[in-house]
């Protein structure tokens, strides 16, 4: 993990030769920020190793254990997207977004596994395709209205408070999902 995150670090610092801790320049600024964003995915990375591993074992114990693990981690998006649109400092909004990261990773490493419990194996492509339209298309969707709530001068902690209530509506959905007993195993 470590070699694969400095291979990353190095592909882009050979084309970027700024210093994140200089923060009198672009090159320091476009550096600074890539650090910033690299925590939230390595977080996402260590949160989907987890997540699998979990969720595994869960589901030693229950036919529904990724589901259970894949709303758990949905859970963690609740309390970071709050955090990050209250925190009054950056450390604080790096912490939420690195409990973000955890959480969005163990949650997506479940999608599959838990596609392979409620659809035949000839539909799975077309499910896992769909699935990642919709990710993508809500993703779009937020960006643009994130845009337009803060050009409204909608403060950000509303902004982000949205989104939470949008994770909270996410858990119950994923919890309204039964696997078929005959895909399951």
């Amino acid at each position: 993990l470590a070699y694969a995150i400095s291979l990353i670090y190095l592909a882009y610092f050979s084309q970027m030769f700024g210093n994140a801790a200089s923060r009198n320049h672009t090159f320091g600024w476009k550096a600074e920020e890539i650090v910033e964003q690299s925590r939230a995915q390595i977080a996402s990375l260590i949160g989907a190793f987890l997540g699998g591993w979990f969720a595994d074992r869960w589901m030693r114990r229950s036919e529904r254990g990724r589901i259970y693990t894949s709303a758990l981690a949905m859970s963690l998006l609740i309390p970071s997207l709050f955090g990050v649109g209250n925190s009054g400092s950056l450390l604080m909004a790096i912490l939420f977004l690195v409990l973000f990261g955890l959480g969005w990773g163990a949650f997506d490493c479940n999608n599959m596994p838990i596609l392979s419990q409620i659809v035949r194996p000839e539909l799975r492509a077309t499910g896992y395709g769909v699935m990642n339209l919709v990710s993508i298309s809500c993703g779009g969707f937020a960006d643009v209205a994130f845009g337009a709530l803060r050009d409204a001068k909608v403060p950000l902690n509303v902004i982000f408070g949205v989104f939470a209530a949008t994770a909270m509506l996410s858990v119950i959905l994923v919890l309204l999902i039964r696997p078929k007993p005959d895909l399951s195993r």
